[in-house]
């Protein structure tokens, strides 16, 4: 074998001919599908705009309920199912049908991975969901929630947000305020006070509840139904004690 017959191909037009072929073909490729790629993301911006536009709507439409806390979620959710059906239709637009189910069939799993992961995240959203479904309370109402005590500011995907009476912020997990005691001060409009007067041994009992009684009903937003109550709470050497409630 003559060795001047062996050698290394060193023509650069030659190695470098297959690459230019195929990026050639890609680009003329990309050329001829642009139009729809360009309307693709044409319907995935007009997708994305219209479920904000909807979203906001439907945040503001009071028809749908009463309360801030359920229409600010549903909106939420609309404007993910309209973006969501806006890149569903620019893929069958484009032909990637098989993008299609494999991003659909991603999502399973992905999603099933993401519950693992980030459990917290996804138990505190569906626990907003909930709330906001439910609605113990809302907007400005004055709940406690495990000891905690403030007004509602909102609720979000996260956190309850409650603003403390010394004026702080104090944000709840919404699984903890899901899962724990609620007590809503707000919801009913009737709320019984009570407190203790004590009074000399010499006093007069009947005298004494008689004008704890009167005094009661001549104050302003103490309610007849419910009405008030005088009881004895505890007898002293040197005082009675009397347990008074009024609503």
């Amino acid at each position: 074998v003559d060795d001047s017959d062996i050698g290394v191909q060193t023509d650069v037009a030659r190695r470098l001919a297959p690459a230019v072929d195929e990026a050639w073909e890609l680009t003329t490729g990309l050329l001829a599908r642009l139009p729809l790629l360009l309307i693709g993301l044409l319907v995935i911006g007009v997708a994305t705009v219209a479920g904000r536009w909807i979203g906001a709507r439907l945040a503001d439409w009071q028809r749908i309920s009463d309360r801030p806390l359920v229409r600010t979620t549903l909106g939420r959710i609309t404007r993910l199912v309209v973006i969501l059906i806006g890149v569903v239709f620019a893929l069958e637009l484009l032909d990637a049908t098989g993008l299609v189910g494999a991003v659909l069939g991603a999502a399973g799993v992905l999603g099933l991975a993401v519950g693992f992961a980030f459990q917290d995240i996804v138990e505190n959203y569906l626990a907003g969901v909930l709330l906001a479904v439910q609605q113990p309370f809302g907007q400005d109402d004055l709940i406690e929630v495990d000891g905690v005590r403030g007004v509602v500011v909102r609720l979000t995907t996260r956190n309850t947000l409650l603003m403390s009476g010394d004026g702080n912020h104090v944000f709840l997990p919404n699984a903890a305020v899901f899962k724990s005691r609620l007590t809503n001060f707000s919801r009913n409009p009737h709320r019984r006070f009570d407190f203790d007067v004590g009074g000399g041994v010499e006093e007069s009992l009947p005298d004494v509840f008689s004008v704890g009684l009167e005094t009661l009903r001549a104050m302003p937003g103490v309610t007849d139904r419910p009405a008030p109550s005088i009881r004895i709470e505890a007898l002293g050497d040197s005082s009675v004690i009397v347990h008074i409630y009024g609503w």
